[in-house]
């Protein structure tokens, strides 16, 4: 983590947050680019998501494809959280198939720091990243332990 942020003083990377969130489908990625959304599920069912501290507070998105654990796909979240849109909410965005009736909604954005340009992290190496199917599930990380999964800069 770069000591400056742009013009600022960079905050500590323990206390940052980075949602690593999981893209479906080559069409979920189109409507991600050209919405300058992500969603994750809500409600109690498989691949809904708790919203803990870190996942609500994260301030960057990583995204990784199926079978694909190696991303250098960082994003900047915009908001100082995730919103909750409706299931006709997305629907009405041409979302590809919701299936819940909630989802919470981050604000992304691709304007990065230099400093995190062209870096490549391995979801894999993350303690909370899940084998298989699992794998699809988001989950947040500081940025610390990013780093520590980087693999390329």
């Amino acid at each position: 983590m770069p000591e400056r942020y742009g013009s600022q003083r960079a905050i500590p990377p323990d206390a940052v947050s980075v949602l690593i969130g999981f893209c479906k489908s080559e069409e979920h990625y189109e409507w991600i680019k050209k919405h300058k959304l992500y969603n994750a599920r809500m409600e109690s069912g498989r691949g809904s998501v708790r919203l803990e501290p870190l996942m609500a507070g994260a301030r960057f998105l990583l995204l990784h494809k199926e079978g694909d654990p190696v991303s250098d796909d960082l994003w900047k979240i915009m908001d100082t959280g995730p919103k909750v849109f409706s299931k006709e909410r997305l629907k009405r965005l041409y979302y590809p198939d919701p299936s819940q009736d909630y989802y919470l909604v981050y604000e992304v954005s691709k304007e990065l720091p230099e400093e995190f340009r062209n870096v490549t992290w391995d979801v894999r190496m993350l303690e909370a990243s899940k084998p298989g199917r699992g794998s699809a599930l988001p989950f947040a990380v500081t940025m610390k332990e990013l780093m520590q999964a980087k693999v390329r800069n």
